[in-house]
């Protein structure tokens, strides 16, 4: 079994090894917990860069773009919600999005 350095070694994914992910990405885009883990033992890379790396090829399949910049009107509503609460709920999520 690899040490646990080895989880938290934040490498680029290369040409090679993304041909091993884009595989198990055709097999399924929503790897489990476990299959992540044995990925990122397999490429030396952690899980949470596996997950990412699935996350980002799932939204340039969607064609969604990789993150957007707010609205000033957005942000000032944002502002002003985060003076009452810090940590809003889902469904106060749900207003804001």
């Amino acid at each position: 079994m690899a040490s646990s350095n080895a989880l938290h070694h934040w490498r680029v994914i290369g040409p090679g090894e993304e041909n091993i992910l884009e595989h198990q990405y055709e097999y399924n885009p929503n790897p489990s917990s476990a299959t992540k883990m044995s990925l990122a033992l397999k490429l030396h890379v952690s899980p949470q860069n596996i997950g990412r790396w699935f996350s980002a090829r799932r939204r340039r399949e969607a064609g969604l773009a990789r993150a957007s910049r707010k609205t000033p009107e957005q942000l000032s509503l944002l502002e002003e919600f985060f003076k009452h609460t810090h940590f809003p709920t889902q469904e106060q999520k749900g207003k804001y999005t």
